[in-house]
């Protein structure tokens, strides 16, 4: 008995060619994918930063007309510098400050105090330590 095999198994080239192509324009694809996310990475600091200072202002704010220390009229910005509408909050982008002896982020008294900062930990990793760094919030500017 002889046995005919007319079938052959196995890849030619061009099916290995086509595989690597497809294979190539993939891992092409994955590594745009991390870099556009390294990217991402590298300005969510920032952006975490300016979140948190955002809500800490609207908490200023809320907390100020929930004890009455600004009344309703008072919660909007003083135009042009002249304050005749009765307005608390100055106008354009400010420098991110400390709240004054008023306790609310944004009002005149805030020009005396100093630019906010926060620390960071040093080259040891570990926060409260003698190596951490001091890093102001000079780059931010804060419009309410």
């Amino acid at each position: 008995m002889a046995m005919n095999h007319t079938s052959e198994s196995g890849f030619s080239l061009l099916e290995t060619m086509v595989a690597m192509s497809v294979l190539t324009v993939g891992m092409l694809g994955a590594a745009a994918v991390f870099t556009q996310g390294m990217q991402k990475v590298t300005g969510s600091p920032a952006d975490l930063i300016a979140t948190q200072k955002a809500a800490e202002v609207i908490e200023s704010v809320t907390s100020a007309r929930d004890t009455h220390t600004l009344t309703w009229a008072q919660l909007r910005n003083v135009h042009g510098g002249s304050g005749a509408d009765g307005g608390v909050f100055l106008d354009d982008g400010q420098e991110m400050r400390l709240a004054g002896t008023d306790g609310i982020l944004g009002t005149s008294d805030d020009a005396s105090q100093p630019i906010e900062s926060f620390a960071l930990p040093g080259p040891d990793q570990i926060l409260g330590t003698a190596d951490d760094q001091e890093q102001t919030l000079d780059a931010f500017t804060r419009e309410i």
